[in-house]
């Protein structure tokens, strides 16, 4: 088996097939991690997460949903995979040597490439500017895949430069490489994550492979002296059987692994297949994994005398407060296309318990995993207030990286929140969200002013036809250019529609923000004070593109207390509690501002002024210097 990585023609630099570098990771070793996939992996496991970690090489993904029919990648190809007719694309992969042109020209991040070909250096440049995160959270760096051993150089490589920068190193494998390089991986490694995937009887028509050869290395493992926790994938139906239990039972009895963990199914593999033109895995179930499926399984294993855990939280202070996020899939009413959210319940939720829904959404180029997992203070602060005031939480993909709320995302969003509706006993809905997400929450509530009850913008704009940044995305979400179909962009700027704005709005900004200048938010606001209506600004003159756990649970808290039946306030006055303090540390230092109460709480105060210029009342709420 060959597993020595590339080297560069001319240069002894050894370089490594990556296909995702993912921050911010919870769910691969403890504390905050960088996570590295490498391309390449022997096994077929029918239930992979990552599929697209197989081959070895560069492939090219295809979204359908994405795709605008505007032929770009038909007129760039030189193998002639892509083409065109009547606004329908039809890629043929027999034909594409993956030379990443199509990606390059596609306008919409329909296409997009699996794989790039990465020094020591490159990789390690975004883990090392991390360093603080796992300093405080006693994270570190994770190789995976893929099987790392594939690229055993690399890992290694890559092991050794994060020692010497004094991170805690791990591996994620399944044990499939030659026993020396398990040797030199277990030396550098502070821990190894070791998947044990199904009983001996089942292992080879589950991941073709051989059992023996998954077992054969933990003893290696052991003897090398680095910590060692084995992990165990469960899909409901398929391996989570009496055999798989008892024997993981009796591995574990035998090796003494520091932890075990449960790895519970969930239907991403599924939906990458279909990206990567890989036929779908028949066997597998259409649903993630559930809290009452895992539950069966922890107990399963604890009366054979293994406790096992689930890697990973809601990331917030009050760990447990939220059920951890799960994939829901349905098929658009919009399109016909399959697309997806993910949800978040209280603990000990019941389907009787009334609840109001609280709605995140992304920002540009991520996708619906950003407030469900990203600890970035925004989504931190999203996950931290549901489970605060036992609210369900959705994060909706709603068209992924380039939506900003065009056509086919808010028929989604419309969509998942009459969904929410039918299955839950639903109160209010609240929308939160960042740069494209905090505009979308805007353009989506002067759309849909009946389906909202609030509404939390951080970072956002409220006029496209002004803003220049992110034209193409923005054009393949509105079906067209500024120039060619005006009255749409003017009809989702929020700007031009305050009087639909009758819910209480909260909006967070910084005064240097050059990504989403905060000029036509603040005209909204002015506008709505003058409308009389329920807004917060939260401006920070000196801050950027980003805001804040606190300011963020303020917002917030004002949302919700504000979000009423809409009747006239009765007081001159009202407190909302101003949070001080972030989870982890993941928030910058507040600056003073505002009264105390006794126990020494900041307070937001509701105060009433009369407007010189036309003799109306108002009502604003606001920090010192907000407006």
């Amino acid at each position: 088996m060959k597993t020595t990585a590339i080297q560069h023609p001319a240069s002894r630099e050894v370089y490594g097939m990556v296909f995702d570098i993912q921050p911010f990771s919870i769910y691969d070793g403890p504390g905050i991690r960088t996570t590295v996939f490498l391309k390449g992996c022997p096994w077929r496991c029918a239930w992979c997460h990552n599929p697209e970690s197989w081959a070895p090489g560069v492939q090219i993904a295809y979204t359908p949903g994405l795709c605008v029919g505007c032929g770009a990648c038909a007129a760039v190809c030189p193998q002639d995979a892509h083409r065109v007719q009547d606004g329908r694309h039809t890629f043929d992969r027999s034909r594409c040597v993956a030379c990443g042109k199509c990606v390059e020209a596609c306008p919409s991040l329909a296409l997009e490439l699996s794989g790039r070909s990465m020094t020591v250096a490159e990789v390690m440049a975004p883990v090392l500017a991390d360093r603080q995160f796992f300093a405080e959270t006693g994270g570190g760096l994770t190789v995976s895949g893929g099987e790392p051993l594939m690229q055993a150089d690399f890992t290694v490589a890559l092991l050794a430069a994060g020692r010497a920068a004094g991170i805690h190193t791990a591996v994620e494998t399944s044990g499939a490489g030659r026993p020396q390089d398990v040797e030199r991986i277990a030396r550098l490694a502070d821990l190894v994550l070791y998947d044990i995937k199904a009983a001996p009887g089942d292992f080879r028509r589950l991941t073709g492979a051989d059992y023996d050869l998954a077992v054969a290395h933990l003893g290696l493992i052991k003897k090398a002296g680095c910590a060692l926790w084995l992990r165990l994938p469960l899909v409901p139906g398929v391996n989570d059987t009496e055999p798989h239990f008892a024997n993981s039972a009796r591995l574990v009895n035998e090796i003494q692994p520091e932890r075990v963990e449960i790895v519970p199914y969930h239907v991403l593999g599924v939906e990458k297949r279909r990206r990567f033109g890989m036929a779908d895995a028949a066997l597998l179930p259409v649903v993630s994994a559930d809290e009452r499926q895992i539950a069966i399984w922890k107990t399963r294993l604890l009366e054979l005398g293994v406790e096992a855990r689930v890697p990973g939280v809601a990331a917030s202070p009050r760990q447990g407060a939220l059920t951890p996020p799960r994939d829901v899939g349905f098929i658009a009413t919009n399109d016909g296309t399959e697309q997806f959210y993910m949800e978040m319940l209280p603990l000990y939720f019941t389907q009787d318990r009334k609840c109001d829904l609280l709605v995140g959404l992304h920002g540009h180029g991520s996708d619906r995993r950003q407030f469900a997992l990203d600890p970035r203070a925004e989504c931190a602060a999203f996950r931290e207030f549901a489970a605060q005031h036992g609210m369900i939480a959705v994060t909706p993909d709603y068209r992924a990286a380039t939506s900003w709320m065009g056509p086919k995302a808010e028929a989604d969003v419309v969509q998942i929140i009459s969904e929410q509706k039918r299955k839950y006993r639903i109160n209010r809905v609240f929308l939160v969200g960042g740069s494209m997400g905090g505009t979308s929450a805007l353009t989506f509530a002067v759309l849909h002013p009946e389906l909202v009850d609030g509404v939390t913008a951080m970072n956002a704009l409220a006029n496209h036809l002004e803003y220049h940044n992110f034209q193409e995305a923005i054009a393949a979400s509105f079906g067209g250019t500024k120039d060619t179909i005006p009255e749409e962009y003017k009809k989702r700027s929020a700007e031009f529609w305050a009087d639909k704005l009758t819910m209480p709005l909260a909006i967070t900004v910084g005064g240097d923000d050059a990504i989403v200048p905060p000029d036509s938010v603040l005209r909204l606001a002015a506008r709505l004070r003058k409308l009389n209506r329920r807004v917060l600004v939260i401006n920070r003159p000196q801050g950027g593109h980003a805001t804040n756990f606190d300011d963020a649970m303020s917002a917030m808290e004002f949302m919700l207390i504000l979000g009423d039946d809409g009747s006239d306030f009765q007081t001159d006055a009202r407190e909302i509690p101003i949070r001080q303090s972030a989870p982890g540390g993941l928030a910058p230092p507040e600056p003073k501002f505002g009264d105390s109460d006794a126990g020494g709480r900041r307070m937001l105060k509701m105060v009433k002024r009369e407007e010189k210029t036309t003799g109306n009342t108002s009502r604003e709420f606001m920090y010192d210097g907000s407006f």
